[in-house]
């Protein structure tokens, strides 16, 4: 199996990204414009504590759904997100070359949120750099999970396209 080209993998990460970040937008509507009232008028202590409150859950969610979006959509369409469907990669286990288990998928998709969250974003940046310059182009979560995102042969796309499209 051929391993993703860096510019298939970079624009699948923007595509997933401004899918996430249109979902995250939706989900934190509410809490953005309640953080505009709280800045303009200016209210006491329990209004602050329940818009803190407020954030942490709204940020919890979107984790929560970054988590499910990475780990089920890849599950339902063969090792691919929306991103990486539109530009011909997906994601395979080292050890068999097929689409990786549900739950080789959920621990991935998991160690990567964790350790975003952990070190503050720093772990995204490191893995886009691991994507775009390192010669085997893992991050750490593929090289945990045994995974790698290759490319699709363009005949084997469509097939791939036409049996895991959509359930009837």
């Amino acid at each position: 199996m051929k391993k993703a080209r860096r510019s298939k993998r970079f624009v699948a990460l923007l595509v997933d990204f401004l899918i996430s970040l249109a979902i995250a937008a939706i989900i934190c509507i509410p809490t953005i414009l309640a953080l505009i009232n709280c800045l303009i008028n200016v209210t006491g202590r329990q209004e602050i504590i329940a818009l803190f409150v407020s954030a942490l859950v709204c940020g919890g969610i979107l984790l929560l759904l970054s988590i499910l979006y990475f780990t089920f959509v890849p599950v339902y369409f063969g090792g691919q997100t929306i991103g990486k469907r539109l530009v011909g990669i997906k994601l395979i286990d080292t050890r068999t070359g097929k689409v990786p288990e549900a739950k080789v998928i959920l621990a991935r998709e998991t160690v990567r949120v964790v350790l975003v969250v952990v070190t503050v974003g720093i772990s995204l940046i490191i893995g886009i750099i691991c994507k775009l310059l390192t010669e085997d182009r893992l991050t750490f979560q593929d090289a945990i999970s045994h995974t790698m995102v290759v490319e699709i042969e363009p005949d084997n796309f469509i097939e791939d396209i036409d049996s895991k499209g959509g359930k009837e």
